[in-house]
């Protein structure tokens, strides 16, 4: 199921992030995510407080995150898209973390 995550999601949000940074050091990094400076707790909490950070649950715990809003960054405007939007037109992924490890979806 996917919800809008909530302040007592913010302890479980956290463990993904270690686990991610964990298995990074062990098996070398494939994003660029840097551990204490993105992401952070600082970063989840600040999603959960203007809505728009969302978790997956399986299995009653938290298999993943995403924060999704309608800003697009500045750097789109240097892109050629076939078609323009508004910002209230789009929903633009900033962040997802899944946490693949014990999921039934990791196994399909």
């Amino acid at each position: 199921m996917i919800r809008k995550a909530t302040f007592d999601d913010i302890e479980l949000i956290e463990d993904t992030y270690d686990e991610h940074f964990k298995h990074e050091m062990e098996h070398g990094a494939f994003t660029i995510f840097k551990k204490g400076i993105y992401p952070t707790r600082k970063d989840a909490e600040k999603a959960v407080d203007v809505g728009t950070l969302y978790v997956y649950e399986e299995n009653n715990s938290i298999a993943g995150s995403i924060i999704v809003d309608k800003v697009q960054p500045t750097e789109y405007t240097k892109i050629i898209w076939k078609q323009t939007f508004a910002n209230d037109e789009v929903m633009v992924i900033h962040f997802m973390l899944w946490n693949w490890q014990g999921t039934t979806h990791a196994k399909h």
